[in-house]
Parts: C-alpha cells; structure tokens; sequence
C-alpha cells in the first residue's frame, strides 16, 4: 500500500469490517484464526519477522511481549 489507504468496507465500529476492507484490498490476504500459529499481537508479529507476511497490525510492545525466549525473533534495528 505504501503511503496510501483503502477505503474500509462497511461498519468501521465491527471487527468483521476491517476483515473484509482488507480481503477486498489484498485479493490473497490470509486472516489466521483462533489456534493459528500467527493469530493474535504475537502471531502478527511472527509472521513478519519469519518473512509469511506484507503486513501485520501489532502494538508499539509487540516486541517486548511476545519476543524474549523466542528465536523466532529477528533483533529490533
């Protein structure tokens, strides 16, 4: 998307809009579900630092939150 936006699909107060803003944008998106190795803050996060996604929605403590143990990390620049 670069320095750009989508347009969000339907209620911007329902989780399920963001979904589907975001399948219609990204024509392959892949959203995990509850017990996919990338759901969730964390799951985002290791998605991206193994190299699976082209974005991912954390918050500013991902990297404290879910890194320290896991060699999954890659080190923050």
């Amino acid at each position: 998307m670069g320095r750009a936006w989508s347009k969000g699909s339907g209620d911007e107060e329902n989780i399920d809009s963001l979904r589907t803003t975001i399948e219609n944008h990204f024509g392959n998106a892949s959203i995990p579900g509850s017990g996919d190795v990338y759901y969730g803050y964390g799951g985002a996060f290791r998605c991206m630092t193994e190299g699976f996604g082209d974005v991912a929605f954390v918050k500013t403590t991902s990297y404290g939150d879910h890194c320290e143990g896991n060699d999954w990390c890659l080190e923050p620049l």
